[in-house]
């Protein structure tokens, strides 16, 4: 796996939509299919994901991680937005200190979103088979019509024009050669989980929306509380520990971030 298949779809509803239909025509190596033209892009738990034609770039790695063991898996997770989030930094270094992954996996400037991330594995007995990784990012888009509360793109953040396709590609490049040192770590039997994905885990909190001292506000079903980012364990879930010190651990969606759109 020292290549990258890159597959050009002029339009398509959904990258990862097409990844999934035609996942037998990439059974082995590593592949990315990408547009500048999703017309009904998806994002978390079927969310719509806005996307002008022409401004902003979507695609969806194919890979198949198969040394990884479910039970690990959200470490594909992790390991996808520190990538995006480094080329970034990478990209626009007087942006550094202001891109994050928010929980699960958005790509947030400051406090607005400028990206998202699908992640849809499916396993063969007890082993990972296939990844499909959904990204898109925000690029050269001014203006959004949906409802979305907070989005940004990386136009109106450096008042520039952007490459996507080169942002694509650099995040592609960057991902396949994490795959390969997460196969190095598989291959190497005498690790525990904790200690084998240490540096991935370290930078992803290192990198993680309100991972500091402060406490925010967040929503548990129709209860607003305040709290402060503990950590992210293995599994994906997230820990709090409120106002009076209580430890919580949550899954995806049953907690919300409530986020001051005015700041």
């Amino acid at each position: 796996m020292s290549e990258v298949n890159y597959i050009l779809l002029p339009e398509t509803a959904s990258t990862n939509t097409y990844a999934k239909e035609n996942i037998k025509d990439y059974s082995h190596g590593y592949s990315v299919v990408y547009t500048l033209n999703q017309t009904a892009g998806r994002g978390m738990d079927g969310n719509y994901w806005e996307a002008e034609g022409g401004k902003n770039i979507s695609f969806s790695i194919i890979c198949h991680p198969r040394m990884v063991k479910p039970a690990e898996q959200f470490v594909l997770s992790m390991a996808i937005a520190v990538d995006i989030v480094n080329v970034l930094q990478k990209l626009y270094p007087e942006e550094k200190d202001n891109f994050r992954v928010k929980w699960p996996n958005d790509i947030y400037w400051n406090d607005k979103k400028l990206g998202g991330i699908l992640i849809e594995n499916t396993l063969k007995g007890y082993r990972m088979d296939s990844c499909i990784i959904g990204i898109g990012i925000n690029v050269n888009q001014e203006f959004f019509k949906s409802d979305a509360p907070n989005p940004t793109s990386l136009k109106q953040i450096t008042h520039r024009e952007s490459d996507p396709i080169e942002l694509m590609e650099l995040i592609a490049q960057r991902f396949l050669k994490t795959l390969q040192v997460i196969k190095l770590l598989e291959d190497t039997d005498n690790y525990s989980l904790n200690v084998k994905y240490e540096s991935i885990r370290d930078n992803y909190h290192r990198l993680l929306y309100r991972y500091d001292k402060e406490l925010h506000t967040f929503q548990e079903g129709d209860k607003l509380f305040e709290a402060k980012i503990r950590k992210v364990q293995n599994d994906g879930r997230l820990t709090l520990v409120n106002a009076n010190g209580e430890e919580k651990d949550y899954w995806l969606k049953e907690v919300k971030f409530i986020i001051d759109n005015h700041r």
